[in-house]
């Protein structure tokens, strides 16, 4: 039995591509270390409030969420005030926080620990804008 290309002959009388072999085993510990990427990442902030709003902006307006039980809350909105900007606030009584709200002109995150507000601002640019709070699991 002849050898195509990349395989090898053993002494035993099989024949192995090793350029197949070679590739699967990297596509095997790629699509390991991908999962366990996205495992890690997932278990980092579990618990979430996320909102979008396309408006109205223009009048303030805020709104609540609660999330974990009652003990995670996000207030969100829109103020004029000095400046037209976006704005989320968020506050968890027992874990680490973080607050984020972003639209077209950029983004921002602040975190604090349990029982203090984080408050993340941006100037208001665009329609569509999100506002989002995250907690440990």
């Amino acid at each position: 039995m002849g050898k195509g290309a990349g395989e090898i002959a053993y002494s035993n009388g099989t024949n192995k591509n090793f350029w197949r072999d070679t590739y699967m085993k990297k596509l095997v510990i790629c699509a390991v270390l991908a999962l366990s990427l996205l495992g890690l990442s997932g278990s980092a902030f579990a618990g979430s409030i996320y909102k979008g709003s396309t408006g109205p902006f223009d009048d303030d307006w805020q709104l609540t969420e609660y999330g974990d039980g009652g003990q995670a809350i996000m207030q969100y909105g829109y103020s004029t005030w000095m400046i037209n900007e976006d704005y989320t606030n968020a506050k968890h009584t027992t874990k680490y926080h973080t607050a984020r709200v972003s639209n077209n002109a950029g983004e921002d995150i602040d975190s604090d620990s349990a029982g203090y507000w984080a408050n993340a601002e941006v100037n208001h640019y665009t329609a569509i804008v999100i506002y989002e709070m995250t907690w440990p699991d």
